[in-house]
């Protein structure tokens, strides 16, 4: 579809036209819905969404091989440009995806000021009529404000470092997952959040290395570890409850932000 991005129509309309959802009747048939190669379902929107929300250290790219699609794919779902009915499945906080929204050449194109009434107007927009697509989607102009925002600079060599002293296997289960090209993946999880109002550090007595399930286990509070055992405390899958963390020489943790982890983002 990055022939929407050629023509002077929002991507709905273009992708109302090519999956043959328009009023027009034209002989060249509609794109079959088995060749949508890069074409997301509303549950891999909220996934991909609830990914970049709550995981700062995942980048777009890391996302993008996950769901073995392209970057630019995967902006587009993050920023509200894809055809997915914007409720439920949006990004409610503009500023968690503030840094795509200010980068790259035509990204700020008016969705970093979307307001929530117009998030409203858009849903009801996207069960209209299709033959007047464009007028339904419009967008006004909304009043501006000038912000200033500051960024956490994430040290991505220590990262690395760190996944290789794991061989890019999960702590928690031991698995390794695998990129498109066969390269091994894995996460790194600061145990005290970088960002506000946490503010953890980025050093490796505050990471773990972990598959993308447990990554996202720990970010909702579903998986502590005991800071004085290591034992695992998990709320929703038995073969990890009671095991016992994996660390590799020389790594150590503290034992203050596995506390922390537990109390604030556990709820213990």
């Amino acid at each position: 579809m990055a022939y929407a991005a050629t023509v002077d129509h929002d991507y709905q309309v273009v992708l109302a036209h090519v999956n043959g959802e328009c009023s027009h009747g034209v002989d060249e048939p509609a794109r079959n819905p088995n060749y949508r190669r890069q074409d997301i379902s509303n549950e891999d929107c909220q996934a991909i969404r609830e990914t970049y929300r709550s995981s700062p250290d995942t980048k777009v790219s890391e996302i993008a091989e996950e769901y073995d699609c392209s970057p630019t794919t995967i902006e587009r779902h993050v920023t509200f440009r894809c055809s997915h009915p914007p409720r439920d499945t949006l990004v409610t906080d503009v500023e968690e995806v503030q840094d795509l929204l200010e980068s790259g050449e035509n990204a700020d194109d008016g969705l970093s000021e979307i307001s929530p009434e117009e998030v409203a107007r858009l849903d009801s927009a996207k069960r209209a009529d299709r033959q007047e697509p464009a007028q339904d989607l419009a967008t006004p102009d909304p009043d501006r404000i000038e912000t200033t925002r500051s960024r956490v600079v994430r040290n991505t060599e220590l990262t690395h470092d760190m996944k290789r002293m794991y061989n890019h296997m999960c702590q928690i289960c031991g698995s390794s997952r695998r990129g498109p090209n066969g390269d091994p993946y894995a996460e790194a999880h600061h145990i005290r959040p970088l960002g506000r109002p946490h503010d953890g550090p980025d050093e490796p007595e505050n990471i773990l290395v972990l598959c993308p399930n447990h990554h996202t286990d720990f970010d909702y509070g579903r998986l502590t570890v005991d800071p004085e055992t290591y034992r695992v405390t998990h709320a929703d899958e038995e073969g990890v409850d009671g095991t016992e963390l994996t660390i590799a020489d020389p790594h150590e943790l503290s034992d203050d932000y596995l506390t922390y982890h537990n109390k604030v983002i556990g709820g213990e």
